[in-house]
């Protein structure tokens, strides 16, 4: 079927199903296909493991660049201005109120930020807190939230979360979302419903990336970063999103994972999501 612009000039099938034209029309003037107008947003989501290894920070470099995200919430982030991230000029962190801090880069300014603690954040070494920043995006004011919950006990992990979301339910934004090492599954063991950490956004209609399944089986932690078999591979990272932000396409990426002294270069992948923000 030729497909033409509001011009007549008639265009290339798969270009007109891009972002790069509005509307395109068949050749009896009938519109064929419309472009999203909401405000488009990359989103990723990724434990950088302390920036211990100066390969992984090649890897973590690699994947930024490749995919190009508007905003990236960092957990288990080390460095304040490092050089390698130049792309974003905004930077936050919670490096004064937590051990294992988190940090943010976006390409947006940021309208507001806070750093904190957890009020249940727990003891050394397992001393957890978060970043809350808002920006703004097509005239909508965002929240986006990012954190690294507990990794060692059950109850404290719960509440922190219960945290995050009275935080994100409370806010007066026009939208938002979380980025966040969650350190335990999407599912019950059962997998007949959300684990107490991500239920209260489930009945709420959020929205969930990963990697396109709904229920989050797409692994992003290698336990130990050892090669004992895909069975040791864990879904613990994910993006939240409120009800009015779509998740157009999500994906966790370990195709350019390379291996060094026979472990993987990192212990967690990236979770990068395309949004539509809507009203």
């Amino acid at each position: 079927m030729a497909i033409y612009d509001k011009n007549g000039s008639m265009v290339d099938a798969v270009y007109s199903l891009t972002d790069e034209i509005s509307t395109a029309y068949d050749v009896r003037g009938n519109v064929v296909y419309t472009a999203d107008s909401r405000p488009k947003l990359v989103v990723m989501s990724f434990n950088i493991q302390k920036q211990l290894q100066m390969n992984t920070k090649a890897f973590q470099v690699a994947m930024i660049q490749e995919y190009k995200p508007d905003i990236i919430g960092m957990q288990e982030y080390r460095t304040v201005n490092d050089d390698r991230y130049d792309d974003y000029s905004y930077e936050t962190n919670d490096s004064a109120y937590v051990v294992n801090y988190n940090g943010v880069l976006s390409k947006y300014p940021f309208t507001s930020t806070v750093n904190s603690a957890f009020v249940n954040a727990g003891p050394s070494g397992d001393n957890q807190g978060y970043n809350a920043v808002h920006f703004e995006v097509g005239g909508k004011d965002i929240l986006l939230v990012n954190t690294h919950l507990s990794f060692n006990d059950a109850t404290r992990r719960k509440n922190q979360s219960i945290e995050v979301y009275n935080m994100v339910t409370a806010s007066n934004a026009d939208g938002y979302i979380i980025t966040a090492d969650f350190n335990t599954y999407i599912l019950s063991a059962s997998y007949s419903d959300y684990t107490d950490v991500y239920k209260q956004f489930a009945d709420i209609g959020c929205n969930f990336a990963n990697n396109g399944t709904q229920y989050g089986f797409t692994p992003t932690w290698y336990n130990g970063k050892s090669l004992a078999g895909s069975s040791e591979w864990y879904c613990l990272d994910s993006i939240i999103t409120s009800p009015n932000i779509e998740i157009t396409s999500s994906k966790i990426d370990k195709s350019k994972l390379t291996l060094a002294d026979g472990n993987y270069e990192i212990d967690h992948l990236p979770v990068i999501a395309t949004l539509r923000i809507g009203d």
